[in-house]
């Protein structure tokens, strides 16, 4: 409607292609971004978004264009940092993967210390330290929170549970997060710091009724009619405790992934720049880091929540036991089998996250070992993680790939 109202503005048309692109019209999009550029040549946004849409073959045009303008903005660091991501990914394409991580690196330089880091320690330590008193009881509905790092998952276990008839993908939603820092009345622009989590741990049941009762309201309007709804914001790992205290029938799911494959997933992935807490993702070290933080967190959660509410489910063995983990999915949410499950990738509905174009094709083996493929480029992280006690084999197939 706005492009019909006024197709001279740019942002319009690369406004339309993201929505294009997020229903699976991927030659709408092209043709979106095409029409962005052709208005704005410099729009870094559309550019860079093309290489998203399709493989991008040894040679293409389209990488020499990405290099022009990431030299044309030498001053421009979220600039540098979209082109150089997509430059990444056309290298990717065409196999040339060391160079693909050498551009990584070229693409963040310019971001790495730009933004307050965040202590994510304090904030582990807290959550570990939150009372485990049992929650309250009732017949309260239970959304589906499904958690974990990015590009690990959640995008795909989303949409197998959101093809189910009773249930309805809410996207992520920053709601309980929200509500858990208007309850805290914190002083920080951070939605969860380690005053934050102190603040947390005094809540009494009153407060988690409320927040509990806050949620399901303002989500009753998402649900579309479905029975159940899954909010499936990442960094909800963080507040499982809380999750658990507020909403004593929702269930959690976990992602876990190779943690090789997630420090690089993370890495190789433009994340959200309005996000202060994805900065960990502009350095390898950081993201191998905040992985550890991750892995000790989940340990923690598997052994003070219940298992019939939080359940840890392992991208690889979705992958290799497609039917076996659908199946378990369902019976750890109470629902019953539908095929529609299995045929994920059928399901039409809109996806807004950096998985659009992946989760409409049928699962895939590809990206499973993926850092094997970039030589001696990823020593260092493998040598940090296996010192931290991670094993880098993980969830790795016996046979090459």
């Amino acid at each position: 409607k706005a492009v019909a109202l006024n197709p001279h503005i740019a942002n319009y048309h690369y406004n339309l292609g993201a929505s294009l692109q997020f229903i699976g019209d991927f030659e709408g999009a092209d043709a979106s971004y095409q029409a962005c550029l052709a208005l704005d040549h410099g729009n870094y946004r559309a550019l860079s978004s093309l290489a998203q849409l399709s493989t991008q073959p040894a040679g293409s045009p389209l990488i020499s264009q990405l290099e022009s303008h990431f030299a044309n903005n030498a001053n421009n660091a979220d600039a540098q940092l979209h082109l150089g991501h997509a430059i990444a990914k056309c290298l990717e394409d065409s196999g040339d993967y060391p160079k693909s991580l050498d551009w990584l690196r070229k693409a963040k330089a310019g971001k790495q210390g730009a933004t307050a880091t965040i202590d994510f320690r304090g904030i582990i330590t807290g959550l570990k330290a939150l009372p485990t008193d049992p929650a309250m009881t009732g017949a309260e509905d239970s959304p589906i929170f499904i958690v974990g790092l990015p590009r690990t998952g959640t995008t795909l276990v989303d949409r197998i549970l959101g093809s189910h008839s009773q249930v309805y993908s809410a996207g992520e939603l920053g709601l309980f997060g929200n509500l858990i820092k208007q309850a805290a009345n914190t002083p920080s622009n951070l939605t969860l710091d380690s005053d934050t989590v102190s603040a947390a741990a005094n809540f009494n049941s009153q407060t988690f009724e409320q927040i509990g009762r806050e949620y399901l309201a303002l989500t009753q309007e998402l649900s579309r009619g479905a029975v159940r709804i899954t909010d499936k914001m990442p960094l909800n790992f963080l507040y499982c405790r809380l999750i658990h205290q507020a909403l004593p029938n929702a269930k959690i799911i976990a992602l876990r992934r190779n943690p090789m494959d997630s420090c690089l997933s993370n890495y190789r992935q433009l994340l959200t720049t309005q996000q202060t807490y994805y900065a960990y993702t502009y350095d390898l070290l950081e993201t191998a880091k905040f992985y550890c933080l991750f892995d000790e967190l989940m340990t923690h959660w598997t052994k003070t929540l219940p298992e019939d509410r939080f359940m840890q489910v392992h991208y690889e063995d979705i992958v290799f036991n497609q039917l076996e983990q659908t199946e378990r999915l369902l019976e750890f949410c109470d629902l019953g089998w539908e095929d529609a499950c299995l045929n994920f990738h059928e399901n039409d509905a809109p996806v807004s996250t950096a998985s659009s174009v992946q989760v409409r094709q049928p699962l895939y083996s590809g990206s499973i070992g993926r850092w094997q493929r970039y030589g001696n480029k990823l020593d260092d992280l493998e040598q940090y993680l296996n010192q931290q006690g991670m094993d880098t084999y993980q969830g790795m197939p016996s046979k090459p790939i």
